[in-house]
């Protein structure tokens, strides 16, 4: 689903696989490939604002595989 990248020292960044396919509006998800999109949290202030994004977007990707898997 996606993967944690730890050698940031001023921020924590997870990159979800499948990102690009994932449609949301908040603009928690920043990248521009063909794949994958990050989401950047600078604090634990930051996080908690952006949590309700995160969880649409984590629901949108498990729908997104249930969907996948279906077919």
């Amino acid at each position: 689903m996606a993967s944690y990248f730890m050698n940031a020292k001023k921020h924590v960044s997870l990159m979800f696989h499948k990102g690009a396919l994932i449609e949301e509006e908040s603009g928690l998800l920043l990248g521009e490939g063909n794949e994958g999109r990050t989401a950047k949290f600078t604090s634990l202030a930051d996080m908690e604002a952006k949590t309700a994004d995160l969880q649409f977007v984590v629901l949108k990707w498990v729908k997104m595989q249930d969907d996948l898997a279906d077919k």
